[in-house]
């Protein structure tokens, strides 16, 4: 399945792949929840950063792809805000984490 042919939308909040252009919204919901992620999230370090964000969300399109993972972006549509992030931990080769690296 092509990683675009998925956006659902019931006119108040959509749902389809991330890719970088979330970069921007992923890393402040990230940076707000820091505290509460980063025990629990082997991706999210305390000094999360860009540097952790954009690499993994460039990857997305090419997983997506190969069918190793399939992660979603919901979005506000009255503020285009960034709700949240899902990663699907049930795929069976699912093997990166939000670190960047694949």
């Amino acid at each position: 399945m092509q990683q675009a042919e998925v956006d659902l939308s019931d006119g108040c909040i959509r749902i389809r792949p991330s890719g970088p252009e979330d970069a921007d919204a992923i890393y402040e919901a990230v940076r707000e929840s820091i505290v509460e992620l980063s025990p629990r999230a082997p991706w999210c370090p305390p000094d999360y950063s860009m540097a952790h964000c954009k690499p993994w969300l460039q990857s997305r399109a090419e997983a997506w792809a190969n069918g190793n993972e399939y992660d979603f972006v919901i979005r506000e549509h009255t503020h285009d805000a960034v709700m949240f992030s899902l990663i699907p931990e049930d795929v069976p080769s699912h093997t990166s984490r939000h670190d960047g690296n694949t």
